[in-house]
């Protein structure tokens, strides 16, 4: 098992996982390894909320909120329905989805969602250090994180 070391401190901190990028991969990663028990490091390289451009998400990531519990907060944003969608798949032929009877894809304000993330992934108990670089020794599997924990 890999050692990650405390920025502050320069000890070695007690986690099971340090998940690299505070994103939406990265904080929803380890806010569902903290809900599963593990203790979980999360090292981003700028503060947040972040300047960032709007992003739609298809009706596919409801289930991941609801995994993650996170469905009420995300929904609270008022954010822009879109009922229907055009997706080009690998044949190369465009079909038109519509979003009837189910969940519809959203337009999102990204520094938000992505703040909302992260501070759900913190409200679990995810050590957040920011901003910050992990940083690999070598073989020793021992980690450094540069910079200032949150």
């Amino acid at each position: 098992m890999p050692a990650f070391m405390s920025c502050k401190t320069d000890r070695p901190l007690d986690v099971d996982a340090c998940v690299v990028g505070g994103g939406p991969a990265g904080s929803a990663s380890a806010l569902r390894l903290a809900k599963l028990g593990y203790r979980v490091l999360l090292v981003e390289a700028q503060d947040f909320p972040r300047p960032h451009v709007g992003e739609c998400l298809s009706s596919g990531v409801w289930p991941v909120l609801d995994l993650l519990d996170l469905r009420k907060a995300i929904s609270a944003e008022h954010y822009l329905s879109i009922p229907e969608t055009w997706v080009l798949w690998a044949d190369g032929h465009p079909e038109l989805v519509r979003q009837r009877g189910r969940a519809e894809a959203v337009s999102i304000n990204r520094s938000s969602f992505d703040f909302r993330l992260l501070s759900a992934a913190r409200s679990a108990g995810v050590i957040v250090v920011q901003p910050a670089r992990a940083r690999g020794q070598g073989r020793t599997g021992r980690m450094e994180c540069i910079g200032r924990r949150s």
